[in-house]
């Protein structure tokens, strides 16, 4: 079915007979011997999941984190549908204006975002603003205070909420290490620049997402989110780390798929959507995906993969909701995404998945050409992660006129 790679870019849901792709699979103290050894013999695997053949993935496992995975699976990850039942007054609470993509509670923001609710918290203060350098501003987008429920709401909530994205961030800054090592060879490369990007504590800028996917209610909303809970899109940040989903029936009991279809996605690297899974006999695993922050850095030789979440064909206003928590470790908006020192702006965007993206996605060329026209990206004014997500969040529809942004560039300058 690789014809249905143009099915995706064009907005239309995925068809009944699904491909499917076996994510890499590394185990927990196989990476720990290997960082502490300071061997290669793991580089291969991190090439076959992130790497331009890859699926830009990897799994992680090992009896302590099955064991993790189990109790977050079945005691954190049920509480977010009563996220969604508590009171409107409490709800409201919960709701950040001044940052509804990326702080508190929030339901229909997005364009496809009609099935789906989002808790945004950082997980280790709740006042990041407070944990800035000296002389750097507060940014709302990142850094406004976190907006848990309160105990008596929610007796729990906030301390396994923080439990359970803490300990994604600590396996994630292991693999960090092990990708550092994997990219020591590249001319330019920062040393240590991603451990220390997915580092721990609250100088750090992670995001986590607790994510509700509703049933749908009408066969209108599947038509208006073209059969999707979320559409094909990259991570912006360096590194992802996924719990995976459940499924949970409308009394919050977990439950067994509304449709075979229905999950996690990822768009190979021909374009055509694969159906993400772990083989069957590792058992409960974390997965990381790669995001753009980390191929800008590494030049990319490492590489982003557009992905999405595949709703229920059919609406079923009493059926499951999936339920999944996401860890968006990521740099502060004032750090720089260096490139390379060998290599170009448009060197390092000529490497890139986002071909296979929707249309009102922008590319990276076009995204970094556009911060060049802005005096926003020279040769002595590099690019941050506060910049890159400005040119991305604010050009997502630049992409809507007759013919995307993409096939309208100019040769950028050469910086």
């Amino acid at each position: 079915m690789r014809h249905a790679s143009a099915l995706i870019r064009f907005g239309k849901s995925v068809q009944s007979r699904t491909m499917s792709v076996r994510i890499p699979v590394l185990g927990i103290d196989e990476i720990r011997a290997s960082n502490s050894s300071s061997d290669d013999s793991l580089f291969a695997q991190v090439n076959a999941g992130f790497g331009p053949n890859g699926p830009g993935a990897l799994a992680i496992t090992g009896p302590a984190i099955q064991e993790r995975l189990r109790h977050i699976r079945a005691n954190f990850l049920p509480q977010a549908l009563q996220l969604t039942n508590l009171t409107e007054d409490a709800k409201d609470r919960l709701k950040d204006p001044d940052s509804p993509l990326t702080n508190g509670l929030s339901r229909g923001v997005e364009v496809t975002d009609r099935a789906k609710s989002s808790f945004y918290y950082h997980p280790f203060t709740d006042k990041p603003g407070d944990h800035l350098p000296e002389g750097v501003d507060r940014v709302p987008l990142f850094h406004n205070p976190n907006l848990f429920p309160t105990e008596e709401e929610m007796p729990g909530f906030k301390a396994a909420a923080r439990d359970a994205a803490q300990f994604v961030v600590e396996i994630g800054n292991e693999l960090a290490q092990l990708i550092d090592r994997r990219l020591a060879g590249i001319h330019g490369y920062v040393a240590g620049s991603l451990a220390k990007t997915v580092r721990l504590g609250p100088t750090s800028n992670h995001k986590c997402r607790l994510i509700i996917y509703h049933p749908y209610k009408t066969q209108d909303e599947v038509v208006e989110t073209k059969g999707m809970w979320a559409a094909p899109h990259l991570d912006t940040g360096s590194l992802t780390g996924l719990v995976p989903g459940i499924f949970l029936d409308k009394d919050g009991n977990q439950s067994a798929s509304p449709d075979a279809n229905a999950g996690l996605y990822i768009m190979d690297r021909s374009g055509a959507p694969m159906k993400a899974e772990v083989p069957p006999d590792v058992g409960e695993a974390l997965l990381f995906q790669i995001g753009e922050g980390l191929q800008i850095t590494s030049g990319g030789e490492l590489q982003a993969t557009p992905h999405f979440v595949q709703g229920p064909a059919t609406a079923q206003p009493d059926g499951a909701s999936r339920v999944a928590l996401a860890v968006f470790m990521q740099p502060q908006p004032h750090e720089h995404l260096l490139i390379p020192s060998t290599m170009t702006y448009e060197q390092v965007a000529a490497k890139t998945a986002d071909r296979h993206l929707p249309p009102e996605w922008p590319s990276l060329a076009w995204r970094f050409q556009k911060l060049q026209q802005e005096g926003k990206l020279e040769a002595l004014q590099p690019l941050t992660f506060g910049m890159h997500g400005y040119v991305t969040f604010s050009n997502l529809g630049a992409a809507t006129d007759n013919e995307p942004p993409r096939k309208r560039l100019k040769p950028m300058n050469s910086f």
